[in-house]
């Protein structure tokens, strides 16, 4: 008697099989067998039942499992525990045929209690939850496949990607960016007091005090001040007389009015969900959303942890009894709580699964996870994980809070505008100062956190750093500052969005789920919509075309209404919603807006810096329009003809900073020495004043050389003339490294990034270095001959295979 269990992933067959032991066989879908077709719509009313084909490897696989099906007395569907995962179950039901028995089981981790706790409650296939993820994939089908060709017709631009997500998480990027625009910057000013305690202070004997406009004077009632953001901000005094006015005052002393003193406890932060993994991550390691979601999918299926794809912020009760079980062992008893640590999750929150964490907390060391065939960066997120997890369910940590009002008085006249009278005292004004400390007297949680920057949350959520403590303070006592100043201040405009903020970002909005956040952002970035600047995004000029384009014609551009559109999947999934009638609704909806839109005259887009497409005709064809494109090596311009039936034109120019550029010369001069065919062409790098020669009979032949003055050179030469030189992609070279190397110090935004400048290897999280070969400069592992990973050279940096 065999009993057939079918995974997704290939890499956790022999991790089950071995858990399951004699009588089971494992076997693995490798994911979705079936899908819409790439060809045509696949989907249409009334019904809007999809037209479903195999994928690409769907019919091999579906033959394989089969073959398996038959031999087996029952079939077991172990595919992941969220929504797609119960779509691939049921398509594998439908294929695998009927005459079959399934049995649906989840875990939430790969570990033997978890399947076997599984495998003694198998139940049906939850339909519901399968016509939710159909829903999802129609609805992007039907928005992606009806607005992206009318957008390109009205833009000019073929093979445009618009969406019923990604699209409004453009606009949130290009509307960031248009506030940063049309930011104007106010200079003001305060006052700071330093104060020397005579009672003694953990602050070297320093405190101070601040201060700040009455929140009784409100903007509009002296031309002195600036109105606030919104009418619970204080205005901002913008002229500096009247802090200079405030700081003379202040220099003759000042009264405690009011003193406090507080024991505030800090709450850890709750364990990783999905979308604070993919913040955390990017803000601690550098990882990109995509590096993220795969480093933790090879950790679950390594068995290291629990399903990464939750939104619940809570840990099971095995999870913290696990927790303390290792707090007890290490002798922290005085770190549990007396009851467990919990977080209210949000709004739409399915809560399937609990919070992310280690399968066995004793496991933590590089060494121990490295023998379940993970690598350097994926321990690391591991590590990140472990220390969130522990964290969750130790103590508060305790803080000793001081708060002291201290005023004085000064003359009317010079503060009319920011003080109020004070009682008793005829013809004077009195103007107030706060100072506020703080000392930590049980750290709890942050003597595992390292003050809580181990989880990223202090960077994402911008919390300012603990000052010292304030001496015991009288009310009624009078101080003399030791010093004072006038403070410059500022106004800042927001900043960009970096993948951390831009997927907090897209979850406080409800648009999409943390699961899709990593396909969305990587279709914004690889259609080249959005460009990474310093880790942070910044929209490119058709990027904002087509926000320009949609706004305000589309109501799937609105934040709410895509809101409200996950809602409507949700209710399905529950089973309070009708499949047909939620996909109809939306759908009727599009074409209605779809056909006013073919109403509207949009500018024609042709480049940056420009939306008239007469700007860039075509020189080889004549009535052509050159676009801007994007591949791996970077942005170029080629006709808009070129895949145009029976005559197509095929030119195409290098980008000029947004512009098409010259094409080089076809030069004869310097015949390739590969080849023996083609010649020699001087081509533009990648950073502006560099150059490189290049065969012109590329691709069939890849030979490069250096620029040296004008002329081409040989790889190692020094440049003459102090000429910079850019070493183009040319493949992975082959042989063992030279002995020349050149580390990278600069850093990119994405995975393979150190913090410290650099670049990591992607298989044993090394340092990538420069090196010389027989067929010219690629980058390999510092650790070589250990670790023997490559990458080809583009320009003086290495061209991973997928950049975040």
């Amino acid at each position: 008697m065999t009993r057939l269990l079918i995974v997704e992933s290939p890499n956790k067959v022999k991790h089950i099989e071995h858990h399951l032991g004699d009588g089971w066989q494992v076997a693995a879908s490798a994911g979705h067998v079936r899908d819409l077709p790439q060809n045509e719509m696949g989907v249409a009313g009334p019904d809007y039942w999809p037209q479903y084909v195999n994928t690409d490897r769907g019919g091999a696989v579906i033959a394989r499992l089969r073959k398996l099906a038959q031999s087996a007395t029952e079939v077991w569907l172990a595919t992941d525990p969220d929504r797609e995962g119960e779509a691939i179950a049921w398509h594998l039901a439908q294929v695998l045929g009927k005459e079959h028995v399934y049995k649906r089981v989840t875990f939430n981790e790969i570990s033997k209690t978890a399947i076997h706790k599984a495998i003694a409650a198998p139940r049906q296939i939850d339909r519901c939850l399968f016509l939710a993820q159909q829903g999802r994939r129609v609805l992007d089908r039907l928005y992606g496949y009806k607005v992206s060709p009318a957008l390109g017709n009205k833009l000019g631009q073929h093979g445009l990607s618009a969406g019923r997500v990604q699209s409004v998480a453009l606009r949130l990027v290009v509307e960031r960016e248009e506030t940063i625009r049309n930011f104007q910057k106010v200079k003001h000013f305060g006052v700071l007091l330093s104060f020397a305690s005579s009672n003694g202070s953990p602050d070297n004997g320093q405190w101070s005090a601040r201060w700040t406009p009455p929140l009784t004077v409100r903007p509009g009632k002296d031309a002195h001040l600036s109105p606030a953001d919104n009418a619970d901000e204080t205005p901002l005094v913008t002229d500096r007389a009247i802090a200079e006015a405030v700081l003379a005052a202040a220099r003759q002393g000042v009264v405690v009015t009011d003193f406090a003193e507080k024991t505030q406890a800090r709450k850890p932060p709750p364990p990783f969900t999905t979308s604070t993994l993919q913040q955390a991550a990017s803000v601690q390691l550098h990882l990109g959303v995509n590096a993220t979601m795969q480093a933790a999918q090879a950790l679950f299926e390594a068995g290291l942890i629990t399903y990464h794809r939750t939104d619940n912020p809570n840990l099971s009760d095995d999870g913290i009894q696990a927790v303390w079980a290792l707090l007890r062992q290490r002798g922290q008893d005085a770190y549990i709580p007396e009851k467990p640590n919990t977080w209210k999750a949000k709004d739409g929150a399915q809560e399937a699964h609990e919070a992310i964490r280690p399968t066995d907390f004793s496991l933590y060391k590089g060494a121990d996870c490295a023998e379940r065939g993970v690598n350097a960066m994926q321990i690391q997120l591991y590590q990140l994980i472990w220390r969130r997890a522990v964290a969750s369910q130790m103590k508060a940590a305790q803080f000793k809070v001081r708060s002291a009002t201290l005023v004085t008085t000064a003359p009317v006249a010079a503060l009319d505008a920011v003080a109020v009278p004070a009682d008793g005292v005829p013809g004077q004004q009195q103007v107030t100062f706060t100072a506020r400390g703080q000392e930590m007297i049980f750290a709890g949680w942050m003597r595992l956190a390292q003050g809580g920057d181990e989880t990223g949350e202090k960077k994402i959520e911008g919390e300012e750093d603990a000052s010292g403590l304030l001496p015991l303070l009288r009310v009624g006592d009078h101080h003399t500052p030791q010093d004072g100043r006038v403070l410059e201040l500022e106004t800042k405009p927001p900043g960009r969005f970096s993948e951390a903020g831009l997927v907090k970002k897209l979850e406080a909005e409800g648009i999409g789920r943390p699961a899709t956040y990593a396909a969305i952002i990587g279709t914004l970035t690889g259609k080249g919509y959005v460009e990474t600047v310093n880790r942070f995004f910044v929209p490119s000029a058709l990027g904002e075309a087509i926000v320009n384009g949609l706004r305000n014609r589309f109501d799937f551009m609105e934040v709410g209404y895509t809101k409200g559109m996950e809602d409507e999947l949700d209710a399905i999934a529950a089973g309070k919603a009708d499949y047909q009638q939620v996909v109809a609704h939306y759908d009727q909806a599009l074409d209605g807006q779809l056909a006013q839109f073919t109403q509207v005259d949009l500018p024609r887009f042709a480049g940056a810096g420009t939306e008239d497409s007469a700007t860039y005709p075509c020189p080889d064809c004549g009535d052509g329009v050159l676009r801007r494109l994007k591949s791996k090596a970077g942005f170029f311009w080629g006709c808009s003809n070129y895949n145009r039936e029976g005559n197509p034109c095929k030119a195409t120019f290098p980008d000029n900073k947004g512009k098409p550029g010259q094409r080089p010369e076809q030069s004869h001069d310097h015949p390739c020495p590969a080849c023996g065919k083609g010649y020699l062409q001087r081509r533009a790098g990648k950073k502006p004043g560099t150059y490189w020669w290049g065969c012109n009979a590329y691709p069939a032949c890849k030979h490069t050389a250096p620029d040296n003055d004008g002329k081409p050179g040989v790889w190692g030469d020094k440049p003459a003339s102090g000429q910079a030189s850019s070493k183009p992609a040319t493949g992975k070279p082959s042989g063992k490294p030279g002995t020349g190397t050149k580390t990278a110090n600069n850093r990119r935004g994405s995975s393979t990034a150190f913090s410290g400048g650099g670049y990591r290897c992607p298989d044993c999280g090394g340092e990538l270095v420069q090196r010389s070969g027989s067929k010219g400069v690629f980058w390999g592992c510092k650790n070589y001959p250990k670790c023997k990973h490559t990458e080809p050279d583009a320009h003086g940096e290495p061209r991973f295979a997928a950049t975040e």
